[in-house]
């Protein structure tokens, strides 16, 4: 064992060496693999900032930390919701687990429901997603709510709550009755009558308003109790449940929850099709990127391995004709590289992180940009998870480009080196 760690510092020692004796290469590879580095840390950055920055938003506006849904697979989309109320509910025993453990939720009714329009006697726009919500507690909770007008009246029954843009989509203003066709428990659709006594609004994200053909948010809140009751529910049925775990603590727990008794666990960004999507797009272009800089650093790296090779080619000879073998030099040649590659890729990392300082209040982008980062400014910071797989990434495209050279330094003939050399 002390033979081995004493040849591995003597390789190492010379590796490190050789690396100086040919700073023009090696130079030209570090900015290659610096460049490399830093559109990996950066689109991981943008792409764990959209996903972090959308729940957030949903976790403090309308959503829980989490949530559990009775709805089967995209039902629970938010935007474009289902008219029926799903087949099965949150199973009673579902709270009494939830109570032993001390994890704070809230139930809900949540169903699509369709827009008349008494005025010209006929159906309007597109659905809305109703939600039978405790408001009063639920308001307390919602850090990023804010009244546009109106409040909450407990002493009307009827009375809703209308997410701003979609008071908007159908200029509803607060005192204004509506109506809207839900379907029961027994399947019969009816009309129900509501009175808007509140326009809610989130306060960050002004970005995201008008930002398609059809509201984004078509949100309608009412009582829990009192639509529990218009369609016909048992008491305490509810299609979801909003989790309250700021710590996530009890995010495994939840998740095993869901798996057994049949339901799904979502957060915020994948309860809306449309806001996961862009997400998950963001992901789509940063592999992209990714994949096309790892090509451009094998090929560059490739080259530079190939000049470096022909440029050493007398001194490998040499190393053979004194009776070096060919496992020698293969270590060698790999442990030049990974050193090499260490000490660039930490310089990619320092770089960065100066960027991420020099950035520290974050960057606003506003239009379309504003949309894939919920509004909210954008902030470049180390994620542990993207620099370990972008060093993993570079050190196997480093090993990919160096292949073919470090197979030609084992067919080196240390004659023809020589006679080569004298003509």
């Amino acid at each position: 064992m002390a033979l081995l760690r004493k040849a591995i510092r003597q390789t190492a020692n010379l590796a490190i060496k050789n690396i100086g004796r040919h700073p023009i290469k090696n130079i030209l590879v570090g900015l290659v693999i610096i460049l490399a580095g830093n559109i990996f840390l950066v689109t991981g950055s943008l792409a764990d900032n959209s996903r972090k920055n959308w729940r957030h938003f949903f976790a403090s506006t309308f959503l829980g930390d989490y949530n559990l849904t009775a709805y089967k697979g995209k039902q629970k989309d938010f935007t474009l919701p289902v008219l029926s109320l799903p087949d099965t509910f949150i199973p009673t025993q579902l709270y009494e687990e939830l109570e032993k453990q001390g994890v704070a939720y809230t139930k809900r009714i949540k169903l699509g429901a369709v827009v008349y329009n008494e005025e010209n006697g006929d159906f309007e726009g597109t659905p809305v997603t109703i939600l039978g919500v405790d408001l009063a507690e639920e308001y307390k909770r919602l850090s990023n709510l804010q009244f546009t007008a109106g409040t909450i009246n407990p002493e009307l029954a009827e009375g809703v709550l209308v997410w701003a843009e979609l008071a908007d989509y159908y200029r509803w203003t607060v005192g204004k009755e509506i109506t809207l066709f839900l379907e029961d428990i027994d399947g019969n659709t009816l009309p129900f009558d509501f009175t808007i006594t509140g326009i809610i609004s989130n306060k960050t994200g002004k970005a995201l308003d008008g930002t398609g053909s059809i509201p984004l948010f078509p949100l309608v809140f009412v009582s829990y109790e009192y639509l529990n009751l218009l369609l016909g529910l048992e008491e305490d049925a509810a299609t979801d449940l909003a989790v309250w775990d700021q710590t996530l603590q009890h995010e495994t727990e939840l998740k095993g929850l869901a798996k057994k008794h049949g339901l799904q666990f979502f957060y915020g960004e994948q309860g809306f099709e449309v806001i996961w999507g862009v997400i998950e797009f963001i992901y789509f272009i940063g592999i992209f990127i990714e994949v096309f800089i790892l090509v451009v650093l094998v090929v560059s790296t490739f080259n530079l391995n190939m000049m470096g090779f022909f440029e050493r080619k007398k001194e490998l000879g040499t190393m053979y004709a004194l009776g070096a073998k060919s496992g020698l030099i293969v270590s060698l040649f790999l442990m030049e590289m990974i050193i090499f590659t260490v000490v660039a890729f930490g310089c990619s990392v320092l770089l960065y992180l100066l960027i991420s300082l020099a950035t520290a209040r974050g960057l606003e982008l506003g239009g379309g940009l504003g949309l894939a980062f919920a509004g909210a400014k954008v902030h470049l910071q180390l994620v542990p998870s993207v620099a370990f797989v972008a060093f993993l990434a570079i050190i196997l495209a480093m090993i990919g480009s160096s292949i073919y050279p470090v197979y030609l330094t084992t067919k080196i003939n240390p004659v023809e080196v020589f006679r080569e050399a004298e003509i």
